[in-house]
């Protein structure tokens, strides 16, 4: 019995480090490549360049779009949504990594998600800017002084 267990406990350490190695991953991605009939992986949202400072995005081509909305809701998340011009989906050399199928009506979607905790101050971070303030160490000082 408690050799069965051994063997058991050494097979998933085993398992484990398969998954872990260059051969597993190499194995997936042509099973991958197999099950899409050879097309290549199409490009995510982390492919595309998002400044969220300017609100702008460009595609893995290089080419702008434009913002199609902000906030929208989707799955209890906020995200900012950006569409392709189609004139330069239509004839983008990325195309086959980018669509599933030819545009017709619109170009290329993509979603960011709205990171909130970046947006909102938290009280603690608000009670470090007043307190960092000059005003807030004048306050802090001479309120400490007297109650004391």
């Amino acid at each position: 019995m408690a050799l069965i267990l051994t063997l058991r406990i050494i097979n998933l350490e085993n398992e484990t480090l398969f998954k872990d190695s260059k051969t597993y991953e190499t194995e997936q991605e042509k099973r991958r490549l197999k099950r899409r009939n050879g097309k290549p992986r199409l490009f995510t949202s982390e492919d595309f360049h998002y400044d969220e400072a300017t609100q702008t995005c460009l595609c893995p081509a290089g080419n702008g779009m434009w913002r199609s909305g902000v906030n929208v809701k989707s799955h209890n998340q906020e995200y900012t949504r950006f569409c392709g011009y189609l004139k330069d989906c239509k004839v983008c050399p990325l195309q086959q990594q980018c669509m599933r199928k030819p545009p017709i009506k619109t170009g290329r979607q993509v979603q960011f998600k709205n990171d909130e905790s970046r947006k909102k101050l938290s009280y603690i971070e608000k009670m470090k800017v007043k307190i960092d303030s000059p005003m807030g160490r004048r306050q802090l000082f001479i309120e400490g002084m007297a109650s004391d």
